[in-house]
């Protein structure tokens, strides 16, 4: 997720509230860091100055004590004139004080004069009076107190006594430019301000880094750019503002003033380099403006450049990166400028955030620059003013990115709860039941459809209940994967419901560890998630599919042994024609009705091998249809003789024209409903063969007083294949071939059994329409 937004998400009600408050507070500290000092009880003796070089830096005070007035000039110019970095050049100011010091309104001694100037090397000065030159000495190197008090800038505290007809001389050395005014001012005045305002100081630079640690956090943990790039460009004016402001040297490392100065001019070269880099990240300049994000590539790389070469330039004494790096700052601003004009065509919103949050900064920075390129301006007030507004910018993008996460994170949890409703909106729809198991086992997240018997349900446990309907031998291998966190893929089940059998598949995959940090709420921790599907249909197309493979290769067999069997009859038939017409003269009765019964039996036989044909080779229906009366009483004579003698079969027949069938789809239906009655009673019993006319079509039923059979068995008696005969006795198709003729003819079949009370085959021939052509 990225912090920043698009659009017009960070331009809310309570984002200009934060702007109004941010920019009040600007405005006080503003009010209060540039005050002017002329309300306070100390003066200015700027205008009263004036400044002389001493060139190669050998003069001594007496020299300057007798310099002609003249040789010092009275201007800004001479006063804060731009030195040679590293050379021997020393700048000497004449300080004029006022004639009333000893009886100003509320003035008591001692005195002080100070330069605040926090980036000088070392300051001397010099009252020369009646008595003699005294020189007092701050030099921040030797690392002990400046004066009475351990000042961050020049001070020298004076008594009455000293400066009364007395002139005063400072020398100033190694100093690029003098950017600030001499003060003088009694020394309760001064010591109150300058707590005052170490204590402003600190309190921003505090704030400051409070924005560092919050910016940096905000973009290591969610790994963004922009946040990245503004924590680097606060770390930077960070070290820049500790730094120039002498709190280094000061309250950290005494003694390392040129170090300071070394750390403030490389912060500033960062400060360039990480702001480009944050403004190009944040208004998104490589989508909306490539050409704009290659130069701004270019530039930060050279902007880190220069602060790598600044570090060689100042161990040399060569100055160069101290001089350009003004330039450079304007550089970025202009960049700055451009980058916003050519984003807010695309993205206004943006970029009149990004104007709004950091407009104080880079005004405050412009008027820096442009001091340090003239000195003559004075770079006081500017730099309590860059950093108050450093302070009000960070504040208020900080302010706005939190509004905009905030925003983003309501969003989120509510595109997460909508999201969540659709998905369980579309297991529900849908046929699978999805779950979720603990390290107990119980289920501690399931919704979906409930499949058959299969009703999980939250806190149970998921094997408990699958072995409820099914058997542990089937359930065991699923456990296994299960419980050893291995991948499940399409398990089958068949399971035991009211309606009949299902088969259920279940996938699985175990849930990885959370990552480090992750918290779960609830009890427990799902370890296992997977899904149950109904393939029930699916099975039994399989099944239906391989049993039409069976069936094909069994009719091809069936068709090979008819041929094989009718090439057999043929002969029995032509000979006993013939014995009986070679023994008609002789023959007893008994033989002849035998003779007769073998004729009959022949030419059944060889009824059945054509139908038989005929029905392999998808010619059934060619045969003529005849009323299904006629149908079942010429095959139940047909089949009786071949019956054992201990059968008795009754066949009550109503007469029915209305309703046409092929005679050896009734044969086959009849032959094998008689077998399995056979079976059924063991060879002795009575079968009952019942047609009836009923309303729309005929009624047929075939019963016996057998064993009857289980609720189980009767369930699965048309299963194909399926047969409680012994081995080699049974095939297990004879109901399933029932069953397809009779569907052939849009009818109907029922079982109807229970253990000691017989069986009865019931079929339901519907009046076809071309059974009344």
């Amino acid at each position: 997720m990225r912090v920043e937004s698009r659009g017009s998400t960070l331009m809310a009600p309570g984002f200009w509230r934060w702007f109004a408050a941010l920019w009040t507070i600007a405005a006080l500290f503003a009010l209060v860091s540039c005050q002017p000092m002329s309300i306070r009880p100390a003066i200015s003796v700027g205008d009263a100055m004036s400044g002389f070089v001493d060139v190669t830096g050998t003069l001594t005070i007496e020299e300057i004590v007798g310099f002609a007035p003249d040789q010092f000039r009275r201007d800004a110019a001479a006063a804060r004139p731009r030195l040679a970095a590293g050379g021997p050049q020393r700048l000497w100011l004449s300080l004029t004080l006022p004639d009333d010091v000893s009886t100003r309104p509320g003035w008591t001694p001692p005195f002080i004069i100070s330069i605040r100037e926090p980036r000088l090397e070392r300051a001397d000065l010099f009252v020369a009076g009646s008595g003699g030159i005294r020189q007092t000495t701050w030099d921040p190197r030797d690392g002990r107190p400046y004066s009475t008090e351990s000042f961050r800038y020049p001070s020298f505290i004076l008594e009455p006594e000293q400066i009364a007809g007395a002139k005063l001389f400072l020398r100033l050395e190694r100093l690029p430019a003098l950017q600030s005014e001499v003060w003088f001012s009694d020394f309760q005045s001064f010591y109150a301000a300058y707590d005052a305002s170490t204590t402003r100081l600190s309190v921003l630079i505090g704030v400051m880094g409070a924005m560092l640690i919050y910016i940096f956090a905000l973009g290591a943990s969610l790994r963004n750019q922009t946040n990245l790039w503004l924590a680097a460009c606060t770390a930077s004016s960070l070290a820049y503002f500790v730094s120039s402001n002498a709190l280094l040297q000061n309250l950290v490392l005494p003694g390392l003033a040129m170090r300071a100065r070394e750390v403030a001019l490389i912060s500033v070269l960062l400060i360039f380099c990480s702001f480009v880099g944050f403004v190009t990240s944040f208004l998104g300049l490589k989508r909306v403006a490539p050409r704009i994000s290659r130069i701004a590539d270019g530039l930060t790389v050279f902007l880190a450049a220069a602060a790598v070469l600044a570090i060689l330039d100042l161990s040399l004494g060569v100055g160069i990166a101290r001089s350009i790096a003004p330039y450079l700052g304007f550089a970025v601003i202009v960049f700055t400028l451009i980058a916003l004009m050519v984003a807010g065509r695309r993205q206004p919103a943006r970029s009149l955030t990004f104007m709004l949050a950091w407009a104080p900064s880079l005004v405050a920075g412009g008027f820096r620059l442009l001091a340090d390129i003239q000195p003559q301006m004075g770079a006081g007030p500017i730099e309590n003013g860059l950093l108050i507004a450093m302070v009000a910018s960070l504040v208020a993008f900080t302010g706005a990115a939190s509004l905009d996460i905030q925003k983003r994170e309501t969003r989120l949890r509510s595109e997460i709860l909508h999201n969540a409703d659709r998905f369980r909106a579309f297991a529900e729809i849908g046929t699978d039941l999805f779950w979720e198991m603990d390290r107990d086992g119980a289920i501690s997240f399931v919704t979906g459809r409930q499949v058959g018997r299969t009703h999980l349900a939250l806190g149970e446990k998921l094997f408990d209940r699958l072995a409820v309907t099914t058997s542990a031998e089937m359930l065991k291998p699923l456990r296994e994967l299960i419980e050893s966190g291995l991948p499940c893929d399409s398990r089958r089940l068949r399971i035991e419901d009211g309606d009949g059998d299902l088969w259920i598949s279940i996938s699985g995959r175990a849930i990885p560890p959370p990552k480090p940090g992750v918290v779960f709420r609830g009890v427990g921790r799902s370890v296992y998630r997977g899904l149950i599907r109904d393939v029930t249909e699916e099975v039994e197309r399989e099944n239906r599919r391989q049993l039409e493979q069976q069936m094909f290769a069994l009719g091809q067999l069936a068709g090979s042994v008819a041929h094989e069997i009718n090439n057999l009859i043929h002969p029995i038939i032509n000979l006993t024609k013939r014995l009986r017409l070679h023994l008609r003269d002789t023959i007893d009765p008994a033989s002849s009705r035998m003779m007769e019964l073998i004729d009959i039996s022949s030419k059944q036989a060889a009824t059945v091998v054509s139908e038989l044909l005929q029905s392999t080779r998808g010619e059934r229906w060619k045969d003529t249809s005849r009323p299904i009366s006629l149908a079942v009483e010429h095959s139940v004579e047909a089949i009786r003789p071949a019956l054992p003698s201990s059968m008795r079969i009754d066949c009550i027949v109503e007469n029915c024209e209305s309703v046409t069938v092929k005679i050896g789809d009734i044969l086959q239906i009849v032959g094998n409903l008689l077998s399995n009655a056979v079976h059924a009673v063991q060879g002795a019993g009575t079968v009952v063969v019942t047609l009836a006319v009923a309303e729309g079509g005929a009624k047929l039923v075939v019963a016996d007083n057998g064993a009857g059979m289980e609720e189980s068995v009767r369930l699965k008696a048309m299963q194909p294949f399926f047969s409680t005969k012994i081995d080699g006795e049974g095939t297990g198709v004879g109901l399933y071939i029932v069953q397809r003729i009779v569907r052939d003819y849009d009818g109907f079949i029922s079982i109807e059994s229970s253990p000691g009370n017989g069986t009865a085959v019931t079929i339901f021939f519907p009046q076809r329409k071309d059974d009344n052509e």
